[in-house]
């Protein structure tokens, strides 16, 4: 049925519960698109064909369903065409409203949320895109669908986040230019941390913001957090990343990490932070700092109402 197959993994990532019933909602969403079609060899294994096109995908899983009542990794096995991009894009939609997240066993990584980034596994890059990766000796991974954001991976692992407008210039007027400084930056120091990062929403989008400062602390709340403008409290939570789930969990510690701190006027917010680490003996590299839009009220020790912050913070493993 398959030229060329690829296969991925529908892997439960939220607590154990029915492959049975997993399986029926994954078909019944697929079911909500109207130009899918089915046929079922069996409650386990089903085979996709869509409307107008040739592609074909196959779900199945080799654990008999019937006599299966819980999930464990690897149970469900997307297997389509290496250049359909269409079966794995749809799935990711579905399955992350119902626990999974979707393993890429070519590259060794999950596929990020994002249903508007794609994985170029199973997407054809033009040419002369190509070209001017091969020129940096990057290989693209992951674009923003219908533009030219690309995040691509060095020859050292690292994950880089592509200049789209220096792109664009080059690709309108190619010339023998030495390699330009400025055309990426790194972003995480492999594919797993940047999927981790990603789904966090805090990988920059904005190429020379990050650039130029090279440090991941996306401020939603509109405070001055490097000079602190007034007296402010701050509400810190902290998360580690595992390298073998490619996420953050919460850092388990016998510290006490449910506090809030107060900052007088003048102070720094990641300094702050760096001495909270210390203090704690966390020895585990920040990876980015993310500052929530929504800023909570408390009184303070003279009854002022005062603002307060809520921050994230993600540690290396």
């Amino acid at each position: 049925m398959f030229s060329d197959p690829i296969k991925f993994y529908l892997v439960r990532d939220s607590k154990i519960g029915s492959l049975k019933d997993d399986f029926r909602k994954i078909i019944n969403d697929l079911a909500t698109y109207g130009d899918i079609g089915f046929n079922q060899a069996s409650e386990g294994d089903v085979t996709l064909s869509f409307t107008e096109t040739p592609i074909k995908a196959n779900l199945k899983t080799s654990i008999n369903v019937k006599n299966q009542d819980y999930v464990s990794s690897q149970q469900i096995i997307l297997t389509c065409e290496r250049k359909d991009n269409v079966s794995v894009n749809i799935l990711k939609n579905i399955t992350s409203r119902i626990g999974y997240r979707i393993f890429n066993p070519q590259n060794n990584y999950f596929l990020v949320n994002n249903p508007g980034i794609i994985d170029l596994t199973t997407f054809d890059v033009e040419e002369k895109v190509l070209k001017i990766f091969k020129n940096y000796e990057l290989t693209p991974l992951f674009q923003f669908q219908n533009s030219l954001v690309y995040f691509a991976q060095d020859n050292k692992g690292n994950i880089r986040f592509i200049n789209r407008n220096l792109l664009e210039h080059l690709l309108e007027q190619p010339a023998d230019l030495p390699k330009q400084k400025d055309f990426s930056v790194i972003v995480a120091k492999d594919v797993g941390h940047f999927v981790a990062l990603f789904d966090r929403g805090v990988i920059p989008t904005t190429f020379y913001e990050y650039f130029f400062n090279q440090v991941i602390l996306l401020n939603l709340s509109g405070v001055n957090i490097h000079k602190t403008e007034k007296e402010i409290y701050v509400a810190p939570l902290f998360f580690q990343y595992s390298s073998s789930k490619q996420n953050f969990t919460s850092l388990k510690s016998e510290k006490d990490f449910s506090r809030q701190d107060k900052l007088h006027k003048g102070r720094s917010v990641r300094v702050y932070l760096q001495k909270l680490l210390k203090d704690f003996k966390i020895k585990n590299t920040i990876l980015a700092v993310k500052i929530a839009r929504n800023i909570s009220y408390v009184f303070n020790q003279k009854g002022v109402l005062t603002p307060r912050l809520n921050v994230n913070v993600f540690l290396d493993e």
